[in-house]
């Protein structure tokens, strides 16, 4: 990955559609797109269509190897932190509108919070967490984060 414009903050993926969001570091997101020879069975559809950001609004665009698998991130300009933050409202709209208990919508508020308080970065890193896949606990049980179980109840 290049050193000077490659974003060392977290980043986001946008569908296309604006319908999912996963946040995360660089290094994470690729680690999770290489363990994964398709999308299916990630918590989005598996025909889904990416876009990214960085933390402070700039797309990004994906640096690829000769294998198709993604290397890293290489940023535009200028930033475009308001697209951005239209984008994330449209997403937290839209799965807000699907969410079918109390505790979701209250997260979702929050989320939806932070927005609204232009407070980006906070609110990448509260995704990043509550989008995790499952990993092991300290109990031995599998479990992802409550919008990962949100996204699992929506796109089966």
């Amino acid at each position: 990955m290049p050193d000077d414009s490659a974003p060392t903050g977290r980043i986001l993926a946008l569908s296309a559609d604006d319908h999912w969001m996963q946040a995360g570091f660089p290094s994470e997101l690729v680690a999770r797109g290489q363990g994964r020879p398709t999308l299916s069975g990630w918590s989005f559809p598996s025909d889904a269509e990416l876009d990214f950001y960085d933390e402070t609004g700039h797309r990004l665009h994906p640096l690829l190897r000769s294998d198709l698998r993604l290397r890293g991130f290489i940023a535009s300009d200028p930033a475009v932190p308001d697209e951005m933050a239209d984008r994330i409202g449209r997403v937290l709209e839209w799965v807000t509108s699907r969410a079918d208990d109390d505790d979701a919508r209250a997260r979702l508020r929050h989320l939806s919070e932070l927005l609204d308080q232009g407070r980006l970065p906070a609110l990448l890193s509260e995704v990043s967490a509550a989008s995790t896949e499952p990993g092991e606990t300290a109990r031995g049980k599998h479990e992802g984060g409550w919008l990962y179980k949100l996204w699992r109840t929506i796109f089966g």
